[in-house]
């Protein structure tokens, strides 16, 4: 999984890169994509001790849960700003296969919502979840599981671009903490869902008003959403 799932995101690269399909069929794709990861890593996990499940089916208290969820999403908040404002203050341009991923009409918008939720479960209980878990347990030390799961996590975003690669597994390292600390999940998946999507209607204009935005065939000022 850790593995695998890096070598799959750089043939989406390449394919968003060649053939520039319609968000929604990228949005479809992703859904695909989830799905399948999560029902495997599903049929893992109860094969064994089920560490992933385990820690899925944690309860905490709701305040517990709330403060948790509130304090890793502002956290994920804040260092995704700090990655915009070193690019700002170096004039990197966002890359062109990330913007050309984020939402641009009402449609595609809800879409993205829903694909943020399903992103948010299935990522955090495949990586958070059952690797982090399966993987202390293997070796024996916190810190390694989570360093190869956070290297692991934020190669699977490596179509994003070099810049989102190191931010998304810096984000990774955030959503380990509250797992880590209390042994659940849940507050680790909202906080995920609730920043994918924060980052859907927020990150386009952002990038806009920055000017980290390069344009060009692919990416067009005004862009209606019609395409890449």
């Amino acid at each position: 999984m850790l593995g695998g799932v890096p070598l799959q995101s750089l043939t989406t690269r390449r394919t968003l890169e060649l053939h520039r399909p319609p968000r929604l069929y990228i949005y479809g794709s992703t859904a695909v994509a989830l799905a399948i990861l999560g029902i495997l890593t599903l049929f893992v996990d109860r094969e064994g001790t089920r560490p992933g499940l385990a820690r899925l089916w944690t309860v905490q208290r709701r305040e517990s849960t709330l403060a948790w969820t509130a304090g890793t999403l502002a956290a994920c908040l804040l260092l995704a700003l700090a990655f915009l404002l070193w690019q700002k203050v170096r004039g990197q341009r966002a890359d062109a296969t990330l913007v050309s991923v984020l939402p641009g009409t009402v449609l595609e918008h809800n879409v993205f919502v829903a694909i943020s939720l399903l992103a948010g479960l299935v990522e955090e209980y495949v990586y958070r979840g059952f690797c982090l878990a399966f993987l202390i347990e293997s070796t024996g030390s916190r810190w390694t599981a989570v360093a190869l799961v956070t290297v692991g996590f934020g190669l699977a975003h490596i179509y994003q671009g070099r810049a989102a690669t190191l931010k998304t597994a810096a984000i990774g390292a955030v959503l380990a903490v509250p797992v880590l600390a209390t042994g659940a999940l849940l507050p680790s998946i909202l906080a995920h869902a609730a920043f994918d999507i924060l980052a859907g209607f927020s990150m386009k204009p952002l990038l806009k008003r920055w000017d980290l935005i390069e344009y060009g065939e692919w990416i067009e000022p005004e862009d209606g959403g019609d395409g890449l």
